[in-house]
């Protein structure tokens, strides 16, 4: 459990978390679970195993940290792999694939403490596992994150049946920005209510929360961005709002965001706010 030391994990947070080690050898899952009387095709079905074309029988996960994924009621149902493989053609991240029991873009990582954005009445939309990982060893126990893809509709609404209260907290790169706009558009379809966390000198809220600590990070909730802001900002960086086709081009990039909001007040109310900054232009 070296790697996950150095990423600040004590064993407290190992533990309650169930995270795991799969070991490199070939096959030591299987002969395990094969001599506790598991057979092939149920292995096969959950995504434990793999046959190869020549009908060869190995690991699914091999030399890799392992993530349990939680059903909301809390049962391991699929599980994430970091691989410790220093050889850049091997993926660093798998997960489970879909199963009778598991369906990756219905399923968010963290979900098993709903009980916590529950009662806190808000959720923090991280990226990945390591993410959600930090944020909890600092108390931010209602951090979740979509299990290796773009966030769904699915996702979204699982979420939403314990707050429509979130926080997006992806990392600060291009690719993050592009990922927080588009799950901006999916939440925004579901009715939620959502501002944006943006860390500077920092490529994601794991390194922050490391670097800066815990005090730091809520001051950088304090100081979210509404979503309609954070777009704005993004959007105004790309134009030059004096030129009439570029400010028309700019007008036309908010046309995904509206056609997302379903209630007829609140589309009204952000487009007065359009309306209103772009007159200050």
């Amino acid at each position: 459990m070296e790697y996950l030391s150095n990423r600040g994990l004590d064993t407290n947070l190992i533990k309650e978390h169930q995270l795991g080690y799969a070991p490199p050898k070939w096959s030591e899952l299987y002969e395990l679970l094969n001599s506790k009387g598991y057979n092939d095709e149920d292995l096969l079905a959950l995504g434990l195993i793999k046959k190869s074309e020549e009908g060869r029988i190995y690991d699914a996960f091999r030399n890799r940290i392992i993530f349990p994924i939680f059903s909301p009621s809390g049962r391991i149902i699929a599980f994430g792999g970091r691989t410790l493989e220093r050889d850049n053609s091997v993926p660093k991240y798998i997960n489970s694939p879909d199963t009778p029991i598991f369906k990756k873009g219905k399923n968010v990582y963290g979900i098993e403490r709903a009980v916590n954005i529950k009662n806190k009445n808000y959720s923090i939309l991280m990226e990945g596992y390591m993410d959600v990982l930090s944020a909890n060893i600092f108390g931010f126990d209602t951090s979740i994150a979509p299990l290796g893809t773009a966030l769904t509709e699915e996702q979204a609404q699982l979420i939403k049946r314990y707050s429509s209260n979130i926080l997006l907290s992806f990392d600060m790169d291009k690719a993050g920005i592009s990922a927080t706009e588009r799950a901006s558009f999916i939440l925004k379809s579901q009715g939620f209510n959502i501002r944006v966390l943006q860390f500077e000198g920092s490529k994601d809220p794991d390194e922050f929360l490391k670097k800066n600590g815990k005090e730091a990070f809520l001051k950088v909730v304090e100081n979210s961005l509404e979503i309609f802001d954070f777009l704005y900002n993004l959007y105004s960086s790309e134009y030059d709002l004096n030129n009439i086709m570029a400010k028309q081009n700019f007008i036309e990039r908010f046309k995904d965001f509206f056609s997302n909001i379903e209630n007829d007040l609140e589309k009204e109310m952000y487009l007065k706010k359009l309306s209103e900054k772009l007159i200050l232009v």
